[in-house]
């Protein structure tokens, strides 16, 4: 009887363990863009400046559109907003837009306007695709924290193409976000914020006609794609 309660107490040991590595390899959210329902039920509108609902699932794809010489600004949120630190990964399939035209793919966490986090892309200015060289395919990649302290910095990233877009929030100095941005498994900037880690976020899906990706507004419909995105608790 004492040989078998010892052989028990391992065997419940070694199913704890077992528990324990499947945990650390789980995703805490995880969306693929393919359950209407699922959608609905942890995503909500976000959009601003009167933008028509366009977005929708399509082929296993959440697809947003914005239309020609608008401001339209459309965009999904998570109805959960208390994101921290962790590794937030978007799986965006990034189109060839018309040079300097004002529309930017939103790929970030949000707060308020001073406690943003951000991928955005688009074609640019023109003065921007001059200063970084940017060829006829390039998109323009801009990595920026809106605050505490602001930062931004450019990359260039293939159009027509999918792309790997991850943040990565862990603990810094005092308590403090640390964050990492990286495209395509390539770490691109990292910067120590000076706000706490209590700060929480909800995390947000867009296509937006913005001034500052450009000239002027768009003279064609765009869209974007986004085949994936998942957030995982424990900084892997």
């Amino acid at each position: 009887m004492r040989i078998f309660l010892i052989y028990l107490l391992l065997m419940i040991v070694i199913s704890c363990n077992k528990d324990d590595v499947k945990n650390e390899n789980t995703y805490t959210f995880l969306e693929n863009f393919n359950s209407e329902s699922y959608l609905n039920t942890h995503w909500k509108n976000a959009s601003q400046n009167n933008s028509p609902l366009s977005y929708f699932l399509e082929n296993g794809n959440l697809k947003i559109t914005t239309r020609a010489n608008s401001n339209d600004r459309v965009k999904i949120q998570t109805r959960e907003t208390n994101f921290s630190t962790g590794t937030y990964i978007w799986h965006v399939y990034v189109p060839k837009y018309n040079l300097n035209e004002q529309c930017s793919i939103g790929a970030f966490l949000y707060h308020n306007d001073s406690h943003e986090i951000d991928f955005e892309i688009g074609s640019g200015t023109n003065q921007l695709r001059t200063e970084l060289n940017a060829q006829e395919n390039d998109m323009i990649v801009y990595c920026t924290s809106q605050g505490f302290p602001f930062s931004s910095h450019l990359f260039l990233i293939q159009s027509e193409s999918w792309h790997k877009l991850k943040l990565k929030l862990s603990v810094g100095t005092n308590n403090n976000y640390k964050i990492e941005w990286f495209i395509n498994a390539n770490l691109v900037k990292t910067l120590q914020t000076n706000f706490s880690i209590e700060t929480t976020f909800g995390v947000y899906n867009s296509l937006e006609n913005l001034t500052f990706m450009g000239d002027f507004l768009p003279t064609t419909d765009n869209y974007v794609l986004f085949n994936s995105f998942s957030f995982n608790e424990l900084n892997n």
